[in-house]
């Protein structure tokens, strides 16, 4: 199954659609985090002349995830945090009463709103 995020970032006006992978393997859940992180950022920065200089080109922002990725890909092939990673929700303002179950069996959720 995978997760589907719809967004639009309002400073720049973008559209981005971003699939990520939840497959059972480690490297696809990084792999998705860098993902989002990519989709977040806009191809021009029309602000860029107007920002400080710490907060980045939009190059050194895609440098900076790739770099990312190196390690997250590293990191992930060692067996120690293999065995820590366990996939976990965590959302600080999910309510039970915007969590959808199944009609035939409650323990299977079929969807979560906002």
């Amino acid at each position: 199954m995978d997760l589907v995020i719809f967004c639009v970032d309002f400073p720049f006006g973008i559209y981005n659609v971003l699939t990520i992978n939840s497959g059972c393997d480690l490297m696809a859940y990084c792999n998705g985090l860098i993902n989002a992180g990519f989709s977040r950022i806009s191809p021009v920065d029309p602000m860029l002349h107007h920002r400080p200089r710490y907060h980045g080109s939009v190059e050194e922002h895609f440098s900076l995830l790739e770099s990312g990725r190196a390690v997250l890909k590293e990191m992930a092939r060692d067996s120690r945090i293999q065995h820590a990673a366990a996939p976990t929700l965590l959302y600080p303002d999910l309510h039970k009463r915007n969590i959808f179950v199944s009609d035939n069996d409650p323990s299977v959720i079929t969807g979560i709103i906002d």
